[in-house]
């Protein structure tokens, strides 16, 4: 429980530890999607070894769907993990959430496999994977909500994004390290034991995360814990709207992340073996971190619908081309087809403007939107159900869709209909970047 001299309200906290307490939700961040991010990269080299198959199309329908067990386990944790963010602190939430998903991670990285013990090796990685989707159904949105209560008032959209840039410098090293163990071991050696090396890398950043976050201020006082007693179907029933308006708003950008930079850079891979796919995917993370930030300030001086709605309108206008250049190296269906490696970095260019500018306002306006009280559960369960049951389950369905059913422009048109529905609930929420009171 916090007590009044744990609590440290955001205008009494001086510029350094304000720096250092953005600094411990980025390491912390980087850490989880690391972690979570390199199952998805490593798919063609994890499956053989737990779900073995003469049909390469079942083995990697298996892997992704382990990839997407990981986010059914987050509504989960959300629940559990929301609410004792808003009882005991959002300090003691966020040191809980990084030491769960480091040690989960560092497990997978030790897994016998299928050939050592059988049905009990996939058994263990889903195990595993829910415990990596348990921690983050707390972490990413309690990093975010932490960002945007420590900021001072005009500029919670700009630190809030820093906790997203965490996410997603913890995705780009994750496809960087990816790419740099399988240049320095090869394909062989990658393939039979050094798919685990990467998994392993996180221990000691999972130690300097968990100390950094010890020592950060605490954002909740205690007359804000002592509203937050109410059972979770009463919360959920007092905020059934925006539960709904946050799954919205939140799951296009992240389809079009999943399906651009996690399911393509499989496709490509196995497509077009000569491809970098990995430098390629990383040089394109690496051009989106600047726009997240930028996403961030500018919400914070024109508003967080219009730099919003203005960015979805972007990731919908780019939808067909963006896939078609993945998935048929062609600019649109039936066109030239263009160089493979052209084709694939420029679909992941043309996504990375967009996707961080949503990216760095989706903080600040969900955490905006909702009380105090009950923000961390509220928007950890709206936020692990959209990841849960449409976002992290993208790269499985759009597997299905590509392989089983044929059908080349069902990824595409999925992520549209995503899109679409996040500018219609952005449109329909109001606007909070100058309210002084949150």
């Amino acid at each position: 429980m916090i007590t009044p001299q744990e609590s440290v309200p955001s205008d009494a906290i001086t510029r350094a530890t304000l720096w250092r307490a953005i600094a411990a939700s980025v390491v912390g961040n980087v850490l989880e999607w690391f972690d979570f991010a390199v199952y998805g990269y490593m798919v063609p080299f994890i499956g053989p070894h737990f779900f073995p198959s003469h049909d390469p199309v079942a083995t990697n329908l298996a892997t992704f769907t382990v990839f997407a067990i990981g986010y059914f386990a987050r509504p989960v944790g959300a629940v559990v993990l929301g609410r004792f963010g808003d009882r005991v602190g959002r300090r003691a939430l966020l040191v809980l959430s990084v030491a769960i998903l480091g040690l989960s991670s560092c497990a997978i990285g030790l897994l016998p496999t299928y050939a050592s013990i059988g049905i009990g090796a996939p058994i263990l990685l889903v195990l595993l994977r829910l415990a990596q989707g348990f921690s983050l159904g707390g972490e990413y949105t309690g990093s975010m909500t932490y960002a945007t209560e420590v900021a001072p008032a005009g500029r919670r959209g700009f630190f809030s994004s820093f906790a997203t840039l965490g996410t997603m410098i913890g995705i780009l090293l994750s496809s960087g390290a990816v790419w740099l163990t399988r240049q320095v071991l090869g394909d062989a050696a990658l393939a039979d034991w050094g798919w685990r090396l990467p998994f392993l890398m996180g221990f000691g950043v999972t130690l300097f995360g968990m100390w950094l976050r010890r020592h950060i201020p605490e954002t909740m006082e205690a007359s804000d814990v002592a509203t937050t007693h109410d059972a979770l179907l009463v919360v959920v029933k007092r905020h059934w709207r925006d539960l709904g308006s946050i799954i919205g708003v939140v799951t296009g950008a992240n389809v079009a992340l999943y399906l651009v930079f996690v399911f393509a850079v499989d496709v490509t891979a196995q497509a077009h073996r000569a491809v970098p796919v990995e430098a390629l995917n990383t040089v394109a993370l690496v051009v989106m971190l600047p726009f997240i930030v930028l996403g961030g300030w500018w919400s914070d001086r024109s508003g967080r619908r219009i730099v919003s709605l203005w960015s979805n309108g972007i990731i919908l206008i780019l939808t067909v081309p963006v896939m078609s250049l993945c998935l048929a190296a062609r600019l649109w269906p039936g066109g030239p087809v263009l160089e493979p490696a052209t084709a694939f970095l420029s679909a992941q260019l043309f996504m990375a403007v967009p996707i961080g500018l949503v990216y760095g306002v989706q903080g600040a306006m969900v955490a905006e939107l909702l009380p105090k009280p009950v923000r961390c559960l509220v928007f950890s369960i709206a936020y692990g159900l959209a990841m849960a049951l449409f976002a992290g389950s993208s790269p499985m369905l759009a597997e299905w869709m590509l392989r089983r059913r044929g059908w080349p422009d069902g990824p595409a048109l999925y992520m549209a209909a995503w899109v679409v529905i996040a500018m219609v609930c952005v449109f329909r929420s109001r606007e909070t970047h100058r309210d002084p009171t949150i």
